[in-house]
């Protein structure tokens, strides 16, 4: 199959509370929005996730968190706006079977009857109904969260302990109640310098989750400056393995993805000095073990999604250069087989600096992803979606493409 841009669609002016930006010096006045996370569900439809930033923060700012779904053709269906009377943000959301939208973030407010520093979950109906919500004032933000096939749902973050950071995990019901939390970190008694970033679950309800460490996250396995770590769970929240990996610099691991096999796809970043960026996609078996490493020099990789076939999507930042200085980004999403061999490419460019955030895919073919863009002068940003379509090149793509549209249709008729 070959890519193929079906659209792109700006959605900077969302209309919820949206203020225009004002430079003055290098800081900005007034609200702008701010996406962080993105969602399909089976008919194909977006959910997009973030919060209103303010630069500077100062005391007694309020900022709100919103989502917005969008159809499978890029029209707007419906937006929310919600928060505390505090700083507020979004920066997970996910979808069930059923359609059901889940999203969390952490607020210095209220969003229940409790205050503080503090991570939150929500849970809403396809329609944009909110069901329940739920604020832990122990756990301070949520980074991640993901839906298995039984509809739990499971969230990552970070919490503050002991004069340093504390990952952790937690399995909810999908009436929002609690079944499990862990707390976990790097092994030495030292206070942990550890955030967890990435979160996902395969189909037997098995938890991954995957981030960064200055300590040692596996004993003896310390390679420098920060290394990348993925770490695996049971459904009934047992640890089962954990491996570290990186360099001699700054590596972290931005992103992991699992395949109907179980094998995990980890997306490794590593800063140098003078900051260019080198990327790696390493696969690993169920168990943990390496199976193979993808390498991409001066290219910072975001994201990586798999689509049911086991196809693997990867949207990466690419620098161009004048004497060795970037002058501008662009956008290029990346398809690979599941042995990282390149099937294709496709290439955004919009001009300045072009980023490419998060990447999701459907049971159909379709990716879909949000981007970043700014002007050479850094003074104005825009946010965009973009759906890419793998179009069938034979006959045998068009018979495999075709039933699992018919699958997806049997599915959605049946309210599955």
């Amino acid at each position: 199959m070959r890519a193929k841009q079906q659209w792109i669609k700006n959605i900077d002016n969302i209309g919820i509370r949206r203020f225009p930006s004002v430079k003055q010096g290098f800081a900005y006045t007034g609200q702008r929005v701010l996406a962080s996370a993105i969602a399909v569900d089976r008919s194909g439809s977006l959910l997009l996730a973030g919060d209103f930033k303010k630069r500077p923060f100062f005391d007694g700012d309020s900022c709100d968190a919103w989502l917005m779904k969008f159809s499978a053709v890029g029209s707007e269906l419906w937006k929310r706006q919600f928060g505390s009377a505090k700083v507020d943000s979004c920066s997970a959301v996910a979808v069930d079977g059923a359609s059901n939208i889940y999203a969390g973030g952490s607020t210095e407010g209220e969003i229940v009857a409790i205050g503080g520093n503090s991570a939150w979950i929500a849970k809403f109906s396809s329609d944009g109904t909110e069901l329940w919500r739920r604020q832990f004032v122990d756990l301070y933000h949520c980074s991640e969260i993901a839906v298995d096939g039984a509809g739990n749902v499971y969230a990552e973050g970070v919490t503050v302990a002991g004069g340093g950071y504390s990952i952790w995990i937690t399995k909810f019901s999908s009436d929002g109640t609690e079944l499990w939390r862990r707390l976990f970190g790097n092994v030495s008694g030292s206070p942990d310098e550890s955030v967890c970033s990435t979160l996902a679950v395969d189909g037997a309800g098995n938890v991954y989750v995957g981030g960064v460490t200055a300590g040692e996250m596996v004993a003896g396995e310390s390679k420098g400056d920060h290394d990348a770590w993925i770490a695996k769970f049971s459904s009934d929240g047992a640890e089962l393995w954990r491996r570290q990996f990186g360099t001699s610099e700054h590596n972290f691991c931005s992103a992991l993805s699992v395949d109907g096999a179980g094998n995990i796809y980890a997306l490794e970043n590593t800063v140098l000095p003078g900051y260019p960026q080198n990327a790696c996609l390493i696969k690993f078996s169920q168990d943990g073990a390496k199976l193979w490493r993808k390498s991409f020099n001066d290219q910072l990789v975001n994201d990586i999604v798999i689509d049911g076939l086991d196809n693997i999507y990867l949207i990466i930042d690419n620098p161009t250069k004048m004497e060795n200085v970037i002058i501008e980004y662009d956008t290029i999403l990346l398809k690979f087989s599941a042995g990282g061999y390149e099937i294709w490419r496709q290439q955004i460019k919009i001009g300045g600096m072009c980023s490419g955030k998060k990447i999701v895919a459907d049971g159909i073919g379709n990716v879909y992803f949000w981007l970043l863009s700014k002007n050479d002068s850094h003074s104005d940003e825009s946010h965009w979606l973009v759906k890419i379509f793998n179009e069938p090149e034979t006959i045998a793509e068009m018979d495999e493409l075709n039933r699992l549209r018919a699958q997806t249709l049997q599915l959605q008729l049946s309210g599955v």
